[in-house]
């Protein structure tokens, strides 16, 4: 049984911690909570939550970085060079494969066009 069960039965009766313990023991065993009690996923779930709120902090200072970077790069080239270096060749990099992959699509479609009849 949790030490945080047994802590909150002490503090509600009054007793000492062993027959505090026998006591709600019992009381699970007579109540059938015992089978909730050892399937109680409050602690996972609090720590999703936890994690979630951290994850949220990170992606924030993220976000934050691109606005900064997409308003005035300076400002990032003078906060760190090195990171201003690394931000800028993977932007360039994006960039040129979104346009490559534009280029693909397009002549795509026009290879399509051009491979169907007109309708008559």
């Amino acid at each position: 049984m949790g030490g945080y069960i047994l802590n909150s039965k002490i503090a509600v009766s009054g007793k000492g911690f062993n027959p505090s313990a026998r006591d709600a023991w019992e009381l699970f065993q007579s109540t059938g909570i015992e089978a909730l009690v050892a399937y109680d996923c409050s602690g996972a779930v609090l720590l999703m939550v936890i994690f979630g709120l951290a994850v949220v902090v990170v992606e924030s200072a993220v976000t934050s970085i691109y606005v900064c970077y997409a308003e005035d790069p300076s400002l990032i080239q003078r906060w760190d060079a090195e990171f201003f270096d690394q931000m800028s060749e993977a932007l360039h990099q994006r960039l040129q494969y979104r346009s490559a992959r534009a280029r693909e699509v397009m002549n795509h479609s026009l290879d399509q066009l051009s491979d169907t009849p007109p309708p008559i």
